[in-house]
C-alpha cells in the first residue's frame, strides 16, 4: 500500500515518507513489546491517557484447569488502572484479518484466561520477566504508585471480567472494524478495540501513525454511563481540588489557568466521577497540541508523548524540555520521561519562585508549538 506523509527537515523542506509494511510478524511484535506507548493511549481514553506495562510476550493460556498452555496471546499488558489488556498483532498480509478468524482467536484467549488462570498469574508472570519489578512498574505507570493497592486492583478487574482486547495491525480492514465496533458496544465491562498502526519510512526517518477503531460514543455510554453523564466545569474542578488538596492547590491551578488564557490556550475539563483534568491546549495549523494537564489527584502532567505535530516533536527538543523542567528544585524526571506523560506534585510548585520558573518554561513551550 502507498500513502502520503510529509515531515519537515532542518531546512524546513517537506520530506515524503512512504507507507511500509512490516517484514515479519516478529518484527511487529518486538516493536510493540519495546514501545507499547505506540498503542495510542491518548485515543483510547482522552480524559486519562492509557499508559502500558508489558507483563509478558507469548503468554500461555490453558484450555482447562491444570492443563498446559494451549494458546499464547502475543502480548499481555496492564494500564495504570490495572486493567489486563490482551494484544493480538497481525500484519496486513495475514488473511485471517479479513476472515475474522482473529476475532474468534482473541475471544478464546479471553474466555479461557478468565476461566483457568489463577488470580495471581498476571503478577507472577511480570515478576518472573523483569529483574526489578517495582521499579519497572513505577517507571512505566506512575512514580508514586502504591504497588500493593495496584495489584489488588488488577485482581479485582480480572475477577470482574474488566479486561481489554486489542487487535493491532498495520491495516484494519472494514470487516474487522465493523465486528470490533459491534463487540465493543455489546460487551461490558470488557472493552474491544482495534488499532491500525501504520509505518512510514523515508530518508533515514521512520514515523508511526496509530488510529483507534471501536471507541464509539454509543459504546462508551453503554459501558460507563455514569462517567459520561457529568461534564466538569471550572468551578467544580477547583472545588474538588480544594477539598482534596487544600487552598494552595487551587491557587496553583488558577495561576496556570490565568497564564494559559494570557497565551491564548484553550482550557477544557474532562468527564468522570472523581479524577479529571484541566487540559491546556494550543490549536493551530490544523492540529491541537496539549502539553499540560492539571489533575484533581494532585499532580501536573507534562505530556512529552503528546507533542506530536509540533516543533518540539523530536528527541533533541524533548530532551531540552526535560532539562529545563529538571532545573526546577524538587523535580527529577527520569531520562525516559521524554517518551511518556510524567507528572509532578502540586507541592513542588507551592513556592512562588518555582511556580514562576515552571510557567516561564511553559511559555517557551507555547511559543515553540505555536510556530508554524
Amino acid at each position: 500500500m502507498s500513502g502520503g506523509l510529509f515531515v519537515l527537515n532542518a531546512a524546513q523542506k517537506p520530506v515524503p515518507l512512504s507507507d511500509r509494511a512490516f517484514d515479519s510478524e516478529d518484527e511487529f511484535q518486538r516493536l510493540i513489546a519495546e514501545s507499547p506507548e505506540l498503542l495510542a493511549g491518548d485515543q483510547i481514553n482522552p480524559d486519562s491517557h492509557r499508559r502500558w506495562l508489558l507483563i509478558a510476550r507469548e503468554k500461555g493460556i490453558p484450555s482447562e484447569q491444570g492443563a498446559g498452555a494451549w494458546w499464547a496471546v502475543d502480548h499481555l499488558l496492564l494500564d495504570q488502572e490495572g486493567i489486563p489488556t490482551f494484544v493480538e498483532v497481525k500484519r496486513r498480509s495475514d488473511a485471517r484479518l479479513r476472515r475474522r478468524e482473529v476475532v474468534a482467536q482473541m475471544l478464546d484467549y479471553a474466555a479461557n484466561a478468565l476461566a483457568y488462570w489463577p488470580v495471581d498469574e498476571i503478577r507472577r508472570a511480570f515478576e518472573t520477566r523483569v529483574e526489578r519489578p517495582e521499579e519497572e512498574l513505577r517507571a512505566r505507570l506512575d512514580q508514586d504508585l502504591d504497588v500493593t493497592a495496584f495489584w489488588e486492583r488488577v485482581k479485582t478487574n480480572f475477577q470482574a471480567g474488566r479486561i481489554r482486547l486489542l487487535f493491532v495491525a498495520d491495516w484494519i480492514p472494514p470487516e474487522l472494524r465493523r465486528v470490533v465496533e459491534f463487540l465493543n458496544a455489546q460487551m461490558a465491562p470488557a472493552e474491544v478495540l482495534a488499532i491500525e498502526l501504520r509505518r512510514y519510512v523515508g530518508q533515514d526517518l521512520t514515523a508511526f501513525v496509530p488510529i483507534v477503531y471501536g471507541r464509539t460514543e454509543a459504546a462508551q455510554q453503554r459501558k460507563d454511563p455514569g462517567a459520561h453523564e457529568k461534564s466538569w466545569t471550572e468551578i467544580e474542578f477547583l472545588d474538588e481540588l480544594r477539598q482534596r488538596h487544600g487552598e494552595k492547590s487551587v491557587e496553583i491551578a488558577e495561576s496556570i489557568a490565568t497564564w494559559a488564557q494570557a497565551h491564548k490556550a484553550v482550557l477544557s475539563y474532562g468527564r468522570g466521577s472523581k479524577d479529571v483534568s484541566m487540559a491546556v491546549s494550543f490549536v493551530g495549523q490544523g492540529h491541537k497540541v496539549t502539553p499540560l494537564r492539571v489533575w484533581t489527584y494532585g499532580r501536573i502532567e507534562i505530556a512529552f508523548q503528546g507533542l506530536s505535530g509540533s516543533r518540539l516533536d523530536s528527541v533533541e527538543n524533548r530532551r531540552d524540555l526535560l532539562q529545563r523542567i529538571n532545573q526546577i528544585p524538587g523535580v527529577a524526571l527520569p531520562d525516559d520521561a521524554i517518551y511518556k506523560y510524567p507528572s509532578i506534585w502540586f507541592n513542588v510548585l507551592d513556592d512562588p519562585t518555582r511556580l514562576a520558573q515552571f510557567l516561564e518554561i511553559m511559555t517557551w513551550v507555547a511559543k515553540e508549538i505555536s510556530v508554524p
